[in-house]
């Protein structure tokens, strides 16, 4: 939290979660939560409602809401502790659990998926707090519900993620007891029933509009892509998501990914050995290990064959998936220096060296990703707000009517009126238009780098929207660009009017 204010984002999904926080305190409660990747198919609630106390403690301070829900991501960090701890448990293993705990804690994705503002963020304590009840769950019955329930919350959090455990989790509840009992699995489905009640009241309010939309989805063959072009792209869009949670920087990224996965592939390959060497009888010192592999492959395996959302797929689907891998590759570590190093002197020695590397290597990509500067933050989006109603405010003798226009590239701008109208209110200031009309006379633009597609997204929107007016002032904040237009006769009394207007180009 030290350098927050510089690399805060502030998105469209910030400006639209911030909007339904206001709505809420205003009475205007929602049994649904933000848009998923299917049409017509909502999240549940949990997001917004935990943001509540943020905005109410900090009265909607974007930096606020942001903290807010950065602290409740820091809750998996002493739940990274006791996965560490419980899968190192005995006293000569401490080292690794140190070593895990730190992996967990700092790991580039665990970094980014904590302070990038957006629903995934939660899922880092809802599937830590999950992994660890299952760890419990194999005597107890308390445990096992618990750990049922989170991973429901989690598909309030990542739908498409969180999906492909429950259904094979429930039918695993045997193998994780070790018995068969029917409490277990009414217990495990009433726990995470409950965390469907609100879309559940919602769906019998609206005849059901999810389900249909679901079944319609699951049902129209242009939703999908063929089985050869799933096989072609999903295996390197898989690794290109491992690769962002494991190692975001540096040109030999894919290699050193390549290389964590040979580790987990070794992990698998003992412990596929000590189960056939331990025959029928599984071990009780297993049972964690097995747990991971189970988990770490399962949504793997589905992604394989999961051909929906236009066979899209996206890294943050990942958010939480180190959770599972960081214990594989520290397994496959340990079993390597155990076999290099027999005595129990020189392998502390060497596992001390080895976790200086990493807390080394860790610290350069925790230094890139939260000390640095944000060009197009959320700083800067402030600060271009502040410049524009500095304008305003100097231009006040000139015009009665005046307008904020704002360009995105994907031409979303709740956040950006959400931002406009929290300053605005916290300094007691009219909030202005953000449409142009005829009768407008003067016009303050804020335009975001379009880098894409300038001529087919930026271009016609700079032309309509400076349409019938002149420039009077240029100003670039970051990567925002800033601009006042006016009518022509206001520019002439106004003193700013420029001699040549530049081009439209939408890029710095």
């Amino acid at each position: 939290m030290v350098n927050f204010t510089n690399f805060l984002y502030f998105t469209w999904d910030q400006g639209r979660d911030a909007w339904m926080l206001r709505h809420i305190l205003q009475g205007d409660f929602t049994l649904i939560g933000p848009t998923s990747g299917l049409q017509g198919f909502f999240l549940g609630p949990l997001w917004y409602y935990l943001g509540v106390p943020g905005y109410v403690l900090t009265r909607g301070n974007p930096y606020g809401i942001s903290l807010w829900y950065i602290a409740l991501s820091c809750l998996a960090l002493p739940i990274f502790w006791l996965i560490a701890h419980t899968l190192y448990s005995k006293k000569e293993d401490k080292p690794w659990a140190l070593i895990m705990s730190y992996l967990l804690a700092f790991l580039p994705g665990s970094v980014q998926g904590s302070t990038f503002i957006w629903n995934p963020l939660v899922s880092l304590p809802l599937v830590a707090g999950a992994f660890y009840a299952l760890l419990q769950a194999r005597h107890s019955r308390v445990w096992l519900t618990l750990a049922f329930f989170l991973w429901a919350l989690t598909l309030q959090s990542e739908f498409a993620y969180a999906i492909f455990f429950i259904g094979p989790l429930w039918l695993s509840i045997p193998w994780i007891r070790q018995k068969i009992d029917w409490r277990d699995f009414l217990s495990t489905a009433a726990a995470a029933s409950i965390t469907f009640v609100p879309q559940a009241f919602f769906e019998l309010r609206h005849q059901f509009i999810m389900s249909k939309a679901l079944v319609n989805h699951l049902q129209n063959p242009a939703d999908t892509i063929s089985w050869m072009e799933l096989a072609q792209r999903r295996p390197m869009q898989i690794f290109w998501g491992l690769k962002e949670l494991l190692f975001p920087l540096g040109d030999a990224r894919w290699f050193f990914t390549a290389m964590a996965l040979g580790l987990i592939g070794l992990t698998m390959w003992q412990l596929v050995a000590r189960v056939r060497k331990g025959g029928h009888k599984e071990s009780a010192d297993l049972y964690p290990w097995i747990l991971t592999s189970y988990l770490a492959s399962l949504p793997l395996f589905f992604y394989l064959l999961w051909r929906g959302n236009y066979g899209n797929f996206f890294s943050y689907y990942l958010t939480p998936h180190f959770i599972f891998l960081i214990p594989l590759i520290v397994f496959a570590l340990r079993w390597i220096f155990q076999q290099r190093w027999q005595i129990v002197k020189g392998e502390h020695v060497s596992v001390a060296l080895l976790g200086f590397f990493i807390f080394a290597a860790l610290q350069f990509n925790v230094f890139h990703l939260t000390y640095q500067k944000n060009e197009s933050g959320l700083r800067r989006m402030i600060e271009s707000i502040d410049d524009l109603y500095t304008w305003k405010q100097a231009d006040a003798s000139l015009a009665n009517t005046v307008a904020f226009r704002v360009f995105t590239p994907n031409r979303q701008t709740e956040h950006y009126d959400y931002l406009i109208s929290w300053y605005a209110q916290k300094n007691h200031l009219d909030i202005p238009s953000t449409v142009k009309t005829a009768d407008t006379q003067v016009w303050y633009i804020l335009v975001e780098p379009d880098r894409e597609i300038p001529e087919k997204r930026f271009v016609p929107w700079y032309k309509e929207a400076t349409a019938g007016g002149v420039l009077t002032r240029q100003k670039k904040v970051g990567e925002l660009q800033l601009e006042t237009w006016m009518k022509p006769d206001i520019a002439s009394a106004s003193g700013l009017l420029k001699k040549e207007t530049p081009p439209p180009t939408g890029e710095k």
